[in-house]
C-alpha cells in the first residue's frame, strides 16, 4: 500500500495596466503572489493582457469575454501529459 501524496497547485491571473478595473490591482496582485509562492507546491501565474491576446489574435475572437479567459485557463490547467 502507497502513501498518497498531495500537492497545493495555486493558479493567480495577474492584472493588466490596460484591463484593470481598480487602482490597487497591482499591488493585490503583488501580495497574492507572494503568499501563493510561501504557501503552495506549485503556483502558476497567468497574464491576463497576454492571455486575451491570445484568444483575440490566434484564434481570432474578435472581444473575447472574462468567460473566454477563464475558459482558456481551465483547459490549459487541466492538460494531463
Amino acid at each position: 500500500m502507497s502513501a498518497c501524496t498531495h500537492y497545493q497547485v495555486e493558479m493567480a491571473v495577474v492584472p493588466s495596466g490596460h484591463f484593470s478595473t481598480s487602482v490597487v490591482e497591482p499591488y493585490n496582485a503583488v501580495f497574492s503572489a507572494h503568499e501563493s509562492l510561501m504557501n503552495s507546491d506549485c503556483a502558476l501565474f497567468f497574464d491576463n493582457e497576454s492571455l486575451y491576446n491570445m484568444l483575440s489574435r490566434k484564434l481570432s475572437m474578435h472581444s473575447p469575454s472574462y468567460k473566454d479567459i477563464n475558459r482558456m485557463i481551465s483547459q490549459v490547467s487541466n492538460h494531463r501529459l
